[in-house]
């Protein structure tokens, strides 16, 4: 078996957190800290059905980060990952210049589907537990729950959306 799905993670708490999640979620998932060599990336793969590459790249330069996000991701290609997860930090950017943008946009250009990309931006800000929290407060259980699952459905639709029709929206 090789893994199908290969995630990159902008640092390791947050690779850490995404194969946790992952695990909990029944898919066997390797970490695998910095960009791995084809050799280990394989290996991994023939045991996992996720790679989860952990990266150190929220507060370097924008050229080494992006360097570093597409050396993973062919990484996991050469092991034979079939889909793609960007994993970037939920207090959204570490640098005053931004490495998430243009990591996504490299990504991208290199076959990462947009409604990934996008659906994760939008599930970071809207369910962040911070917003949660808040919530909680403000509003009966019920709702809250009902909140979640609109906001669940809603960026998983626009997800598949913007993947479908990807092709008329950008052109890299």
């Amino acid at each position: 078996m090789t893994a199908v799905l290969g995630c990159i993670a902008d640092d390791f708490t947050g690779g850490t957190d995404l194969a946790e999640t992952l695990s909990r979620n029944g898919m066997r998932t390797i970490q695998l800290l910095g960009v791995p060599d084809a050799a280990l990336a394989s290996e991994a793969a023939a045991q996992a059905d996720a790679l989860v590459v952990a990266l150190k790249i929220r507060t370097v330069p924008v050229e080494e980060a992006v360097s570093q996000a597409l050396a993973a991701l062919e990484a996991l290609r050469a092991a034979g990952c079939r889909q793609f997860f960007w994993k970037y930090c939920s207090t959204f950017d570490s640098t005053p210049k931004g490495n998430i943008g243009p990591v996504a946009e490299a990504l991208l250009a290199k076959g990462a589907q947009l409604g990934t990309v996008l659906a994760f931006m939008m599930a970071v800000t809207t369910l962040s537990l911070p917003s949660m929290i808040m919530l909680r407060k403000a509003v009966k259980p019920r709702l809250l729950g009902l909140f979640i699952a609109i906001c669940k459905s809603g960026i998983i639709l626009i997800g598949y959306l913007f993947n479908v029709f990807q092709f008329y929206l950008i052109s890299i």
